[in-house]
């Protein structure tokens, strides 16, 4: 039996009341913050839990108010872009039906004119958008735009650009266009009676720029160059595009089939056309992986940047050592983390929306309108020689009346071109709205997900925020009780 001695009992008093002042202490500083441990040795079990739930509501609070808004936003600004872009889609795709339902009057052909070049500046001006300084649609180059914000007259690239047998199109060309000015009579009253104007069927591939550098003034020159294509048995083949300039006889470089020697292709450089012959148009309708490199050096102000499209190669001059800059088209999707293992791609690419060709399916109804205009004006000009009193004879007004026949002639087929254009043009534009209305389609399904993805990270986080302040938490009712009893018994 152990002996009990003063000593003993003092010092097991003395060791209660301090344990009894560790109590008093403890909940007294749980009443301060209302927290069960201050220190993992207190309770590991407790200490292990809470860590688990900090990081969990860390990482719920990076997903819900910072991913998702930021996420939210550049969706929101890239919709509304794309809405935007709908609405001078579908403008165009209006003016398209308009022309091509019947010969427009000269009022509405100078309204739908005007419209055409105003629409074509702003065209792609909504792929430009930005959110916090950071371009929408240009994948991860998020620092440059997708046009030329001003006319660049110094920058050159080489494009490879890739076909399909859609970009194969036809259109009409008018030979032998009469050269009318007014106050210039014709040498002879044939010139014009034997020399009428005519259309030709052309079948071609427009390129998506103009005003290329011709490779026949280049050191060394070309007087051809290639197209390259795939056969559907998977054979590599290339064709020569010789090169062609508008400068001399235009007609020439649109009657291929008519060439002698037969030619295979023309490269129009002025006009960034590859004028195809019959033989080679049907190939490459069967073919696959058309491709066709060409350069360019300066740009105007409104035209896309090629590296947002193209696979091309910048040659840039950098202290007088020419350098190449070289791009590879492949998709650039910004994905976010929005909740756990949970990403979603936030962008949307403009080589995915708007479509290259739209600036020249424009241009060549511009032009096709510019020259119906033309086309009256020369009528008005000889009507208007016609009944002036110098040219009062027989002589000169058989002269001034071949000059109108063949003036009447080209408008007529300028006519019947512009309506065809128009009409082929109604497909072409429907085309390119259905593409933005499905962008906006997808856009807003994504948006959909995120806001649903959003409702359950705030339920998650108050889940979260819960089960943490039961595992770390006290009631201040239950602290003051035991504290009350500790500072009793300490007392």
């Amino acid at each position: 039996m152990m002996r009990i001695t003063n000593s003993i009992i003092a010092n097991n008093s003395k060791y209660n009341i301090n344990s009894n002042k560790i109590s008093v202490d403890t909940l007294n500083t749980q009443m301060t913050d209302q927290k069960k441990i201050h220190s993992p040795s207190e309770d590991p079990v407790i200490a292990i839990r809470a860590l688990r739930l900090r990081g969990s509501l860390a990482q719920i609070n990076q997903y819900y108010e910072k991913n998702i808004p930021d996420a939210l936003s550049w969706m929101d600004v890239t919709e509304n872009a794309l809405i935007n872009m709908k609405e001078r889609v579908a403008g165009v795709s209006a003016m398209c039906n308009k022309g091509a339902n019947d010969p427009l009057a000269v009022e509405d052909r100078q309204t739908v004119l005007t419209e055409l070049k105003e629409m074509q500046k702003q065209i792609y001006s909504e792929g430009n958008a930005d959110y916090a300084g950071r371009t929408l649609f240009t994948g991860y180059k998020t620092g440059s735009y997708l046009t030329f914000q001003e006319t660049d007259n110094n920058s050159s690239y080489t494009i490879t650009e890739k076909f399909d047998r859609e970009n194969i199109v036809d259109m009409t060309y008018i030979n032998k266009s009469p050269n009318i000015v007014y106050g210039n009579m014709p040498g002879a009253a044939l010139d014009y009676a034997s020399d009428m104007p005519s259309a030709t069927n052309v079948t071609k591939i427009n390129l998506g720029y103009k005003n290329l550098v011709d490779p026949s003034k280049q050191t060394p020159a070309k007087d051809s160059v290639k197209i390259n294509y795939t056969t559907a048995a998977g054979q590599p083949i290339e064709v020569e595009a010789k090169v062609m300039q508008l400068d001399g006889n235009p007609d020439n470089a649109y009657n291929i089939d008519s060439a002698t020697p037969k030619q295979d292709a023309y490269f129009i450089p002025e006009t960034g056309e590859l004028i195809l012959s019959k033989d080679i148009a049907s190939k490459l309708r069967l073919a696959k992986d058309i491709s066709f490199t060409y350069d360019k050096t300066g740009f105007d102000k409104g035209e896309l940047r090629p590296e947002h499209y193209y696979d091309c190669t910048m040659n840039i001059d950098k202290d007088g050592e020419e350098v190449e800059l070289k791009y590879t088209k492949e998709p650039n999707p910004i994905e976010y983390t929005v909740s756990f293992n949970q990403t979603i791609n936030i962008n949307v690419e403009a080589s995915d929306v708007f479509n290259s060709g739209m600036q020249r399916s424009m241009d060549e109804m511009i032009e096709a309108l510019q020259s119906l205009n033309d086309a009256d004006k020369k009528i008005a000009d000889v009507e208007k020689m016609m009944a002036e009193k110098e040219h009062d004879n027989e002589a000169d007004q058989a002269k001034l009346q071949s000059m109108l026949d063949a003036a009447k002639k080209e408008r007529d087929l300028l006519d019947d071109k512009v309506q065809k254009l128009f009409e082929r043009n109604i497909g072409v534009w429907q085309g390119y709205l259905d593409t933005v209305d499905l962008a906006i389609t997808d856009s807003g399904s994504r948006i959909s997900r995120v806001e649903l993805t959003e409702s359950r990270m705030a339920s998650q986080k108050s889940t979260f925020e819960k089960l943490k302040s039961t595992n770390e938490d006290r009631e201040l009712s239950e602290i003051i009780v035991d504290y009350t009893s500790a500072y009793t018994a300490y007392q």
